[in-house]
C-alpha cells in the first residue's frame, strides 16, 4: 500500500521529508493521543468553494468569448468527481457541448481500461459524425486529460503535449513575450518552439514558489498545470484554457498535428527485480561512457543529436521504465532491441 502525503500547498511532500516520516513511523517515534482528540472530518456541499473556483476561471479566461463563437465540443466526464461541477461550468460559460458519462458511478470505475476504450470509441465516432471542433476526456480524479481532435482521433500523449505547446507558442508570439514551460526529463525534445523557454528536469520535490515561475508545468502524460490559475494539475481549467487558445487562433487540431515532424517516441517497461535495479543503473552508466549523458533522473544516453534512451527504475514495481526518442520508427525499434538485449545480458551476468 502506498500512502501519499501533501503539504499545506497541496503539493506532494519532498523525498527527504517523506523518508523522515517513514523512519519515524517504523520506529514508532511519534506522540500518541486518544482517538477522541484526533479531530473530525466534516462533510461540506462545497458551494462556497465551487463559486470561488468558477469565479477564478472567469477572471482568467475570456469567458464572454465562448458565447460569441460557433464552437461545439464533446466532453467525457468518465463518471468521475468532476462530473458534479464541470457540466454546470460549461453551461454557465455558454459553451455548446455534448456531455458523456456525466454522473458519478464508482462501479464503472472498477475497470478503468474498459471505460477508457469505450470513451475513445464513442467520442471519436460522435466528433467525426457531428463535425465537432474538439473533444476532451477528463479522467475520474480531475487531473489527467485526453484530447480528441476534430477528425475524431484520440491524440497520443506526446501529440497532445505538442499541440498544447504549439498553442502556447502562438499565445506567446501574439503577446510578444517568452513563456516558460517545465517538462520532465522523459518528454520528447525534437521540436523547437521559438517563443517558449522549455526547461526539462526532475519532476519531483517542487515548491509552490518554483512552480509559479513557469507558465505551464506538464508531465507528458495528459497532466497540465497552467500556473496562472493553479500550481496543481487541473483537467477542468486545462480544458477551458486549451479551448480558449484554439478559438483565439482559429485553428483545427488536425492541422496542428499535420504540422509536426514525424518521429519515434515510446515508453516501454522491462521486468527487473528490486535487487537488480542498482546493477542496471551501474551498467547503464558504464554504457554511457564516451557518450553525452545525464543522471538527473535515471540514466539518459544520447546516441546522436536527436536519438536518446532514458532508463528510470520504477519506484514501485519490479520494472525498468525505458523512454526512447528517435528520428524514425526503424531507428527507434533498433534502439529498443539493442538495449533490451543488453539488459537481458546484464541481468544474467
Amino acid at each position: 500500500t502506498t500512502v501519499t502525503f501533501f503539504n499545506s500547498d497541496a503539493l506532494r511532500i519532498n523525498n527527504d521529508l517523506s523518508k523522515k516520516i517513514e523512519k519515524a513511523f517504523f520506529k514508532e517515534n511519534f506522540r500518541r493521543v486518544d482517538y477522541s482528540k484526533i479531530g473530525e472530518i466534516e462533510e461540506s456541499d462545497y458551494k462556497v468553494e465551487y463559486d470561488e473556483y468558477k469565479k477564478g476561471m472567469e477572471l482568467l479566461l475570456s469567458s464572454h468569448m465562448f458565447k460569441c463563437v460557433d464552437c461545439r465540443i464533446a466532453v467525457d466526464m468518465m463518471h468521475g468527481i468532476a462530473s458534479e461541477v464541470f457540466p454546470d461550468i460549461l453551461n454557465d460559460l455558454g459553451i455548446d457541448n455534448i456531455m458523456f458519462n456525466a454522473h458519478p458511478d464508482v462501479n464503472r470505475l472498477a475497470n478503468i481500461n474498459t471505460l477508457s476504450k469505450r470513451s475513445y470509441d464513442d467520442m471519436g465516432s460522435v466528433i467525426k459524425a457531428l463535425k465537432l471542433d474538439v473533444g476532451f476526456i477528463l479522467y475520474p480524479y480531475g487531473q489527467r486529460l485526453d484530447i480528441v481532435c476534430d477528425e475524431g482521433d484520440v491524440l497520443g500523449k506526446q501529440d497532445a503535449l505538442y499541440v498544447v505547446l504549439l498553442l502556447l507558442n502562438m499565445e506567446a508570439k501574439v503577446a510578444g513575450v517568452k513563456k516558460r514551460v517545465f517538462l520532465p526529463t522523459w518528454a520528447a525534445d525534437i521540436v523547437y518552439f521559438e517563443n517558449l523557454e522549455v526547461e526539462r528536469g526532475l519532476y519531483a520535490n517542487f515548491k509552490i514558489e518554483e512552480m509559479k515561475e513557469y507558465d505551464l508545468v506538464a508531465t507528458g502524460d495528459g497532466n497540465f498545470a497552467f500556473t496562472e490559475f493553479s500550481a496543481h494539475r487541473d483537467s477542468m481549467f486545462s480544458t477551458l484554457k486549451i479551448l480558449e487558445m484554439i478559438i483565439n487562433h482559429d485553428v483545427k487540431l488536425s492541422k496542428l498535428i499535420d504540422s509536426l515532424p514525424k518521429f519515434y517516441y515510446n515508453m516501454t517497461q522491462i521486468d527487473c527485480s528490486q535487487a537488480l535495479k542498482g546493477k542496471m543503473m551501474r551498467m547503464f552508466l558504464e554504457d554511457a561512457k564516451g557518450k553525452k549523458s545525464s543522471t538527473l533522473d535515471g540514466v539518459k544516453i544520447w546516441l546522436d543529436e536527436n536519438d536518446w534512451i532514458l532508463m528510470i527504475p520504477d519506484q514501485y514495481a519490479d520494472k525498468l521504465n525505458l523512454y526512447i526518442q528517435a528520428k524514425n520508427d526503424e531507428r527507434g525499434q533498433e534502439i529498443l532491441a539493442t538495449y533490451s538485449t543488453k539488459i537481458e545480458k546484464w541481468s544474467m551476468s
